[in-house]
């Protein structure tokens, strides 16, 4: 009934789906079981359907209250009685609490998706949804519900859109895309005009009535009943408006007569719609009509036991609860009246009290019955996730695919199976198959499956007894391949052991040598004697006989195993067919030795009879027995070791090793800094290390972890840090003769502190001033001045230092130093000033009182004039900063009266030095009196004093011919 094309599409998607999960496996140990698809064995009976029942919002308090309505506590209604009963997750892809959308494309498609959405999933993907599946696999679809078709439920399954609100095109896509056989439900007005007559010209029988979809008999059929959702039951016209049943029953009719089966999918709506009130009368009233509606697609799936029937919500709305009743005996019965049991069922559900959590969605699991073959994996009472039901039903619809029968081929490329192998060592599989593998497991021993993916490689255990390792891979149409392998980990090498005769023993050529070899996986045993190009394998007993030659001999074992473990072996014997061996051990002849080394002699041979050695002179012979050792002899520059040796066989060997002595320690000097010098970082440290005979030098500053060789000319320079560093030297010359010593330096980086104490710098003073400075550092050495570009002369400690006694500017140069050789300089400036004002000042005054004219002029030198006073008989009159010594001082006389007036200038220079002057002022009697001006460009300011302890009430009047410098304490 549907186009062919579709058919490929679902092949591809069902394999698809099927590659995302975990099988069970067809041997001993069987891999975990799983929610995801499985497919089923493939059979030739008749077509297999899936009739999928959503009640929306219908949590377990929702199906509760129907049957309490409907069928009394006692009893259960048709959903609760089917074969299997399950609980069902909700969450979406981006909310604990889905909406329908996102519920709906779970079941659908078999992904989570937003909240929101239609079969599209958070990333934008456009989801394949399982009616489209069926499609593909020219099965008839349907979709029917109590709400509008554009809704989001059904929506889910016909449509793929981003937002379950963008209703135009739901409905475009319903009409121009979805090709679904059977669609009926409400939703009258989003329907054009024109998209209806589409619908009719593409085939669709249109009905909106109840007796129309009854007598209708279309393969394709519209049927909308209502404007937007039908009427609540409670509400509903029963002769225009079909029930949830009756529109079930048309479209279970018309769909089973595709000789390729069906999807259909039927949900009652406006329980979700009912809850997001609270009204628990229409909860239970459209509960109940979904009900009846499951009792219609249960009588059809018992007599066709290979359509699938599952009833499940899609999330929970209003968190209801029972809490109590006051129900009556009387439930609806099939003899009564439609609307006798309608308002029974009204009153009914009114005696049952109900609690509410909210009117919106919820968390909590739904529940899931189930009609038919129970899928793999779920088990009766488990809990499973909504995206589950797709795998399900696609699982189920897949039993109408052709399958190829071949198994997957497991072959093991490396290493070979029953072999022995190192511990990790990789084992590499083969596994293909013509339509695809899809699914690889593996484990070893007992251990628990794991999936193995391409490129099939694997390493080997580690504890070393043998290791089953189980595979097993199905293919695309679930065609199970299983292999056993066996691998025996061995880490541990051969065991090689010398059995005789004893290792750096003397024997005659020819003697056996014989070795022993174990492992409980040997492989091959090889040998060569000493430098023999190749290998010989050696078979057991481990056997083979000394070579001819007197001399060393070597003889190379090397023993491998099967996991490629080696273990290598070389012994060492003497071949001596004719006389003793003589061998000086660990020194050549000629050598340079310390008198009082022990040396030690091998003499070796079969049947040794006499040893004797001397130093120096063979008539000096003595007797020698083992170990054969002497020490070398003291005051003697070339000291000659005689030995002599026979054998049984009267053989005679005599031999002599010559010795150069060498008892002098090599020198070390430290050339310089001294030891125990301060120095500042980085100084360079110079040694001379002397001996004849000088083999090697070594050296290590501090607490380094291991000393340097050191090579001539022996300078190295000291650390950078303050402190104290320790210098190591060690001297070795060739006779084993060593000397060492140690030098300790002090590291001093920081240059003295020269800090002026009296008198400040740049400053005017008299010579009498001494000069006070502080100089310190922590290893003080010497400190120098010079007075201008006088000579140098030490300064000694306090540090102080007398001014010039020449009047002027002169510079002091200040040098310090310490013991490790850092210098500071500093300069000083003063300026001396010995020499007092000067003041030229005019003889005594006599004036009558009154006269205003007269005045006592002063004259001034000084180089660095600083402050004036002014006395008044005695008493301070005026006084201030004195500027300049090129203008006068004048006084105006005025205000006196009559007597004597003593008037005292006082001037003091920067350096302290004062001069003074005393001008006597005789006032006499006089009538008038006369006022003096001042004249001149020269600045003036005036004092006024009232002179409250003369008689009189006289006034003197001030001027002070000066250039204004600073603040005046009296002008």
């Amino acid at each position: 009934m549907t186009d062919m094309k579709y058919a490929a599409t679902a092949v591809v998607i069902l394999l698809l789906a099927a590659s995302a999960v975990t099988l069970l496996g067809p041997i001993t140990v069987l891999p975990e079981p799983s929610h995801g698809l499985v497919f089923y064995s493939s059979d030739s009976g008749p077509p297999h359907s899936v009739i999928l029942m959503v009640g929306d919002g219908m949590g377990f308090g929702h199906v509760q209250l129907g049957s309490w309505v409907e069928v009394g506590k006692a009893a259960n209604l048709t959903m609760a009685t089917l074969g299997h009963s399950l609980s069902v997750t909700t969450y979406s892809a981006d909310s604990a609490i889905t909406d329908s959308a996102a519920a709906a494309t779970a079941m659908a498609t078999g992904h989570k998706t937003n909240n929101g959405r239609l079969s599209i999933d958070p990333g934008g993907l456009v989801l394949d949804t399982i009616l489209e599946i069926a499609q593909g696999m020219n099965k008839s679809t349907g979709i029917v519900t109590t709400t509008a078709v554009r809704d989001a439920t059904p929506a889910a399954f016909m449509t793929h859109v981003l937002s379950r609100t963008s209703y135009s095109e739901i409905i475009r896509q319903i009409v121009e895309d979805s090709r679904v056989e059977v669609i009926l439900g409400g939703g009258l007005t989003d329907f054009s005009a024109e998209q209806l007559q589409t619908m009719q010209s593409n085939g669709y029988a249109f009905v909106t009535n109840r007796t129309s979809l009854l007598s209708v008999s279309s393969e394709r059929i519209l049927g909308l009943f209502d404007n937007s959702n039908l009427p609540y039951e409670q509400n509903r016209n029963y002769t225009s408006i079909p029930s949830l049943a009756e529109m079930a029953g048309k479209a279970i009719d018309i769909l089973s007569a595709d000789s390729d089966g069906f999807f259909l999918i039927v949900e009652g709506g406006l329980i979700d719609k009912a809850a997001h009130v609270n009204g628990k009368v229409d909860v239970a009233l459209e509960t109940i009509a979904f009900d009846k509606a499951v009792s219609i697609a249960l009588n059809y799936v018992r007599t066709h036991p290979t359509t699938m029937l599952i009833v499940v919500a899609d999330h929970e709305t209003g968190g209801l609860s029972i809490t109590a009743d006051s129900l009556g005996t009387e439930i609806p019965l099939i003899g009564n009246t439609e609307e006798y049991n309608r308002s029974l069922r009204i009153e009914r559900s009114l005696n049952v009290t109900t609690s509410w959590a909210g009117t919106g969605h919820t968390p909590a699991n739904v529940p899931l019955f189930q009609q038919g073959q129970l899928p793999e994996g779920w088990t009766n009472g488990a809990t499973i996730h909504n995206t589950d039901i797709f795998d399900a039903m696609s699982a189920h619809l897949s039993l109408d695919i052709p399958h190829e029968l071949t198994a997957p081929d497991i072959v093991l490329n490396s290493p070979a199976n029953d072999s022995v192998v190192k511990p990790f060592t990789s084992i590499d599989l083969n596994i293909t198959d013509e339509s695809g593998v899809d699914v690889v497991l593996y484990h070893w021993d007992a251990i628990a499956n794991d999936t193995l993916t391409p490129p099939y490689d694997l390493a080997a255990r580690t504890s070393e007894v043998a290791h089953w390792l189980y595979v097993y891979a199905n293919d695309t149409y679930n065609n199970w391949a299983s292999a056993v392998f066996v691998f025996t980990s061995d880490s541990s090498p051969p065991s090689i052991t010398l059995f005789t005769p004893p290792n750096d023993t003397v024997h005659y050529s020819g003697v056996t040598v014989a070795v022993n070899v174990s492992d409980d996986h040997l492989d091959e045993i090889l040998y060569r004697w000493d430098n023999e190009a190749t290998n010989t394998t050696w078979i057991a007993p481990y056997e083979t006989t000394l070579p001819a030659g007197d001399g060393e001999h070597t003889i190379h074992v090397q023993a491998y195993d099967s996991a490629g473990n080696v273990a290598e072996r070389v012994y060492v014997f003497y071949t001596n067919d004719g006389a003793p061996m003589i061998t000086l051990q660990g020194l050549p002849n000629g050598s340079l030795v310390r008198s009082g080394l022990e040396l030690t002699v091998t003499v070796m041979d079969q049947e040794l009879d006499t040893v004797l050695y001397a130093w120096d002179n063979v008539s000096d012979y003595v007797r020698w027995s083992a170990p054969f050792e002497t020490l070398v002899p003291s005051g003697k520059e070339n000291p000659v070791l005689f030995v002599w040796a026979n054998n049984s066989r009267a053989l005679v060997t005599e031999t002599h090793y010559q010795f150069i002595v060498d008892d002098l320690q090599p020198q070390i000097t430290l050339v310089r800094p001294a030891n125990l010098s301060i120095c500042v970082g980085g100084t360079e440290v110079t040694l001379d290390i002397f001996d004849e005979h000088l083999a090697s030098v070594l050296m290590r500053w501090d607490d380094t972890v291991s000393n340097s060789t050191w090579s001539s000319p022996y300078v190295t320079n000291l650390p950078s840090s303050d402190g104290f560093h320790t210098l190591a030297v060690y001297a070795f010359d060739s006779a084993s003769n060593s000397w060492s010593v140690e030098a300790v330096f002090e590291v001093d980086n920081i240059v003295p502190a020269i800090i002026l104490i009296t008198p400040s710098n740049s400053t005017v003073l008299r010579s009498e001033v001494g000069v006070l400075l502080n100089i310190s550092d922590l290893h003080f050495s010497h400190a120098w001045i010079a007075w201008d570009s006088g000579p140098i002369e030490p300064l000694e400690y306090s540090f102080s230092v007398s001014l010039p006694l020449t009047d002027g500017w002169h510079l002091l140069s200040v040098t310090a130093n310490d013991s490790a050789g850092n210098t500071m300089s500093t300069l000083f400036v003063w300026t001396i000033d010995n020499t007092p004002p000067v003041i030229n000042s005019q003889s005594d005054v006599v004036i009558q009182k009154g006269d205003t004219r007269q005045n006592v002029t002063w004259k001034t030198e000084e180089v660095n004039p600083a402050h004036y006073q002014v006395l008044l008989n005695g008493s301070l009159w005026s006084s201030g900063l004195w500027n300049s010594s090129s203008e006068p001082f004048v006084i105006l006389l005025g205000g006196f009266d009559v007597g004597v007036y003593n008037l005292t200038l006082i001037l003091e220079d920067l350096a302290g030095n004062r001069a003074s002057s005393i001008v006597l002022v005789f006032v006499g009697e006089s009538t008038t009196s006369t006022t003096s001006s001042t004249t001149g460009g020269t600045l003036f300011f005036q004092v006024v004093i009232a002179l409250g302890v003369l008689a009189a009430a006289a006034f003197v009047t001030v001027i002070v011919a000066t250039r204004y410098r600073g603040p005046d304490s009296g002008a």
